[in-house]
Order: structure tokens, then C-alpha cells, then sequence
């Protein structure tokens, strides 16, 4: 998953770990991997050649050479290679959101409808744990 960030550093790692699913004969120059990442991210050709080669040109000259580097083989693999694992990984993080509530609903359940104190408590502490939360049995037994 592609992020934006204002220094570039999270957006760039993440690119990196992208383009490093490319087939090995594809080899693109720094300015072209962040044409094919901006791309492959929905931004127009004009938009992620502007953001990948920092050019003053109007948007004709542009448009004209983004579409030259969408004639190149290379370029057209790549984004379609980024886009079929940025799907992959979309899915991928949709099913275990899923998963986690279907958890955290369920430790819910337990929550309020179990009769063993101890369990109750396992399932608070399960809950707990799954926001974050980290209670010792110190603070548990001595509540303020």
C-alpha cells in the first residue's frame, strides 16, 4: 500500500517494497518507478509525470511525454504489475479487518453473557490487549 507523506519517506519505502514484486527484467530509473507508483496510485499521467520528473512545462508537453513513457513496454508492465498487488494486498487487509471484528465481537459476547468469572476476565484481558491496552494483575486487583 502506497502512502503520501509530506518528506516522502514512508511513501518511498513503501514504493520500494511495490516495485520490488516487478519481474526482474523490468528495469525502471528512479523517475520512472515513482511514475509508475503515482500511476498505479490513480493519478492522472499528467499529474505523476509532474510529481517524477519536477518539470515547469505546460500541461501539452507534458501530457505528450507522459504518453510516450505509456508507449514504453516496460512502464505499462510495471503498473500493471503495482496495481495487481496493490489489489492483492487491498484484499488481503480486507479479510483480516474482517477477522478482527468478527474477534473483537466475539470477546464482546463473552463479555457480557459468560458465567465463569475467569473466563469473563481472560476475555476482558484479550480485549484489552486487542486495542492496546495492557493491564497488570496489579492494576487489575487494586483498582483506584
Amino acid at each position: 500500500m502506497l502512502m503520501q507523506t509530506t518528506c516522502g519517506g514512508i511513501a518511498a519505502i513503501a514504493t520500494e517494497k511495490l516495485l520490488g514484486v516487478l519481474p526482474r527484467q523490468i528495469k525502471l530509473t528512479a523517475k520512472q518507478s515513482k511514475f509508475v507508483a503515482g500511476v498505479a496510485d490513480g493519478k492522472s499521467l499528467v499529474a505523476a509525470y509532474r510529481a517524477s520528473y519536477a518539470t515547469q512545462a505546460n500541461d501539452k508537453v507534458v501530457s505528450v511525454s507522459a504518453h510516450e513513457l505509456m508507449r514504453n513496454p516496460k512502464i505499462v508492465a510495471a503498473i500493471k504489475t503495482m496495481v495487481a498487488q496493490k489489489s492483492r494486498e487491498s484484499k488481503h487487509a480486507s479479510t483480516e479487518a474482517k477477522a478482527k471484528l468478527f474477534l473483537v465481537e466475539q470477546l464482546m459476547q463473552t463479555c457480557r453473557n459468560c458465567q465463569d468469572e475467569a473466563l469473563r476476565l481472560r476475555a476482558l484481558e484479550l480485549l484489552a490487549a486487542s486495542m492496546g491496552i495492557v493491564v497488570t494483575t496489579e492494576e487489575a486487583s487494586h483498582p483506584d
